[in-house]
């Protein structure tokens, strides 16, 4: 990767700046953004910014900056990517024609609008805009749910690129100091990995495009940092396609590293916390009878364990109890995966096939992410 050959238009920004991913922290460039203005981007020595990447067209792509910040694809051959939708160039289109992103028709001659975090894909170069970054100071932190969305389109991204990323889970204690924490996690991690604040004293960390050595790398990096403040860290990780390719399981791999691994089925669950008891007592009553169960949660606060604990208190825990990704499965897959089809049903069903719900009969069924179904 190479630097703007020129100076960009207008002053630089002390607001915004645009990193650009590398394979480890010395390969990550950043490049500051002016304060208003229009930047070329692409191979060619005439653009603001130049990132010599193969996949990338010779001007590809030109960012809009002002009171927002927007993209517009320059006619790229390998296109260009914001939250997962594809840009389309418009020049050869009729201006009252409109293209759609995902589910939002946008007017074909406007930029898409891009915010301090999303992930904008030139070709196969991953590229960041980030709020630029005070000396001294260190880098913002996100919110967990900010966090869910970021880990939600790098699966997706990652999945047909065929890359790889990490995420850690880091229990620093709720009485460490959080400003301690955050200039320990902003020295080890690189400036396109995305930090969010948890809870107290817990922190997540979703590493873009690293491999499961180089993630081991940052995770040691991450707790030296840490160590070297005084504190006792935890740190798990989890990577992407190894141990999960959605991001509920990510996240609960990544937490169950950082506390240890699961206990054995056979083993006491140890409870606390006054409402967690509460609910587990719940969970008792509800495991004798054979109703329906809904669990709701956020990512990572442990559905899936609330769901073996009503297994085993059930009358069917000597029974398989059946976990499906409902993620997973495509509309036109749905019924025979679930419910099985007889010898010549449909076009190539050779053999008559058992479904999954009738290979769990007697058992329990976990339907996760069932709000994923495509009904």
């Amino acid at each position: 990767m190479t630097g703007d050959p020129h100076s960009p238009p207008n002053r630089s920004s002390d607001r915004y700046v645009l990193l650009v991913l590398g394979d480890d922290q010395a390969q990550c460039a950043s490049f500051p953004l002016p304060e208003r203005g229009s930047v070329t981007i692409g191979r060619s020595h005439k653009c603001d910014i130049r990132i010599d990447d193969p996949s990338m067209s010779r001007q590809h792509a030109v960012l809009h900056i002002g009171k927002t910040i927007s993209i517009e694809d320059l006619g790229s051959a390998n296109g260009t990517r914001v939250r997962d939708a594809r840009l389309v160039y418009a020049s050869s289109m009729d201006s009252a024609e409109t293209v759609e992103l995902q589910d939002r028709p946008v007017p074909s001659n406007q930029a898409m609008e891009v915010s301090p975090g999303d992930v904008i894909e030139l070709g196969t170069a991953v590229v960041v805009v980030q709020h630029a970054v005070s000396e001294g100071r260190p880098r913002r932190l996100w919110a967990h749910g900010y966090f869910e969305a970021r880990l939600e389109e790098e699966c997706a991204r990652a999945d047909r690129s065929r890359s790889s990323f990490a995420v850690f889970r880091i229990h620093a204690g709720e009485n460490a100091s959080a400003e301690a924490i955050e200039r320990s996690l902003a020295a080890a991690t690189r400036s396109v990995d995305v930090v969010a604040a948890y809870g107290p004293g817990e922190y997540e960390v979703l590493a873009i495009d690293v491999d499961p050595e180089r993630a081991s790398t940052l995770r040691s990096r991450v707790m030296s940092e840490l160590e070297a403040r005084g504190l006792r860290p935890k740190v798990g990780m989890a990577c992407f396609p190894s141990d999960g390719r959605n991001p509920d399981r990510l996240i609960a791999r990544a937490c169950e590293r950082a506390l240890g691994e699961r206990p054995q089925a056979e083993g006491p669950l140890v409870i606390v916390d006054p409402a967690m008891q509460r609910l587990y007592r719940l969970a008792e009553r509800v495991a004798d009878s054979k109703i329906c169960v809904l669990l709701l949660g956020e990512t990572g606060v442990g559905k899936e364990v609330l769901a073996e604990t009503i297994h085993k208190y059930s009358p069917r825990c000597r029974t398989t109890m059946l976990r499906i990704n409902c993620a997973a499965l495509s509309e036109s897959l749905l019924e025979s995966e679930l419910f099985g089809h007889e010898r010549g049903a449909f076009t190539g069903a050779a053999a008559a096939k058992q479904g999954l719900l009738e290979s769990a009969h007697g058992g329990t069924v976990f339907l996760d992410e069932i709000g994923e179904l495509p009904l």
